[in-house]
């Protein structure tokens, strides 16, 4: 975890001091947390069964110039096992923040990460959702990030439920 905090505090560096000598500002722009669903106020659910993939939330920006933009996710989510049994029942998603709706969630790609829950999933277990990913943008407008999943096992079902899902980006226009 040090080493990415390093690498990351490098990439911020870069990026507030790359291009001309007088650097912009940068611009920050926020999505508020999720709408939560009544009766069980959560705000996104996924069922790892019949929808193997998806998207968590999406948010749009739109930016002056070209830059870089550092985005990042933070939410939580609670997962239980469709099984009776919960014998073998395991959670095992990809996350990742993407820059398309219709993208999915790759193990390798950047930003992804991989939740794995081996113990039997009888009892709601909390799962945090969080990640973050540098995107360089090449020309000003609307953009589009979203954070997608995809599972990796498809033969057990689980409900998971999203709480408090909401993007941060932070711009360096260039």
């Amino acid at each position: 975890m040090r080493y990415a905090c390093i690498a990351l505090t490098i990439a911020l560096n870069g990026m507030a001091t790359s291009g001309s000598a007088m650097a912009q500002a940068p611009i920050i722009y926020t999505q508020s947390a999720c709408t939560l669903l009544p009766p069980d106020d959560y705000c996104a659910l996924i069922f790892t069964r019949t929808n193997p993939t998806g998207i968590v939330r999406e948010f749009q920006f739109t930016t002056a110039k070209a830059g870089t933009a550092l985005v990042t996710f933070n939410g939580s989510m609670t997962c239980q096992t469709d099984q009776t049994t919960g014998s073998n029942s395991i959670l095992d998603l990809n996350t990742q923040i993407v820059t398309s709706v219709g993208a999915i969630a790759s193990p390798i790609g950047p930003s992804s990460s991989r939740l794995r829950n081996g113990v039997p999933l009888l009892n709601l277990h909390a799962i945090n959702l969080a990640s973050s990913r540098v995107i360089g943008y090449r020309s000003p407008g609307p953009k589009t990030v979203a954070l997608a999943y995809s599972s990796n096992v498809t033969n057990y079902g689980n409900t998971c439920y999203v709480y408090n899902a909401a993007f941060t980006v932070l711009f360096f226009p260039k």
